[in-house]
């Protein structure tokens, strides 16, 4: 656990390690560019039984005591610190969660908040904006899903919800998540404001991602035709 500041702080950043690979650099951005009081707990999830994602965050979780709980990837690049903007957004005791804007190394958008669209037919999730050159276009909006590369949720609404779903392996649990928080009355809000590098998969597989989608249809079979139907509307 870090915590260099005397005041106690609000927020408790998590992260499952496996690849040492970004874990310093990780603990480097945290001590020099996150300013508000925070704690750092970290679960070695290398080999040789790594568990998965939602797993190593439930566990992570159960250890959390402050009011709020940031799911952050090691390999994340901060260029400043962005808890001031995104607790901001709790003031409104209506808003669940709360993502940001990430950037390839390139400063081209890699995350500018999750939307649905259709592909050969079939609805899926995206980043919005991706691939995008950043010029700032991207808007501060609520979105059913933000991405948990960097993400800022309740504790007491993580714990009520009973944390991510471990039915999924490395994979669409946030967005389950997202959904969940949905469900429960309250909103997601995506903010743009802190510059945020992403080193996208740096850090997981996506060779899971076809069966954490079946899975996550299944689940959530009429919120999706609900989508679907709103976006046939808009064409």
């Amino acid at each position: 656990m870090v915590n260099p500041f005397m005041t106690k702080p609000k927020v408790t950043f998590i992260t499952s390690i496996v690849n040492m690979k970004w874990v310093d650099q990780c603990r480097y951005y945290l001590e020099t560019e996150v300013k508000t009081p925070h704690e750092w707990l970290v679960l070695d999830n290398t080999e040789p039984r790594p568990i998965s994602f939602a797993a190593a965050n439930n566990f992570l979780a159960k250890e959390v005591t402050t009011e709020f709980i940031a799911f952050l990837n090691d390999d994340i690049i901060m260029l400043d610190d962005p808890l001031p903007d995104m607790l901001k957004e709790f003031e409104d005791p209506k808003i669940g969660l709360v993502g940001t804007k990430l950037s390839y190394p390139n400063w081209r958008i890699q995350h500018g908040g999750v939307g649905f669209g259709t592909s050969k037919g079939e609805l899926l999730p995206g980043h919005m904006e991706a691939e995008a050159i950043d010029i700032g276009q991207v808007e501060k909006k609520n979105y059913v899903p933000v991405t948990f590369a960097l993400a800022i949720t309740r504790k007491s609404l993580f714990d009520s919800l009973g944390g991510l779903a471990e039915m999924y392996i490395n994979g669409f649990e946030d967005l389950d998540y997202c959904f969940k928080v949905l469900e429960a009355g309250y909103e997601s809000v995506y903010v743009p404001t802190v510059p945020i590098i992403h080193v996208a998969h740096g850090s997981r597989t996506t060779e899971r991602d076809e069966y954490n989608w079946g899975l996550f249809k299944g689940k959530w079979h009429n919120k999706l035709i609900a989508i679907g139907e709103s976006l046939s509307g808009k064409v």
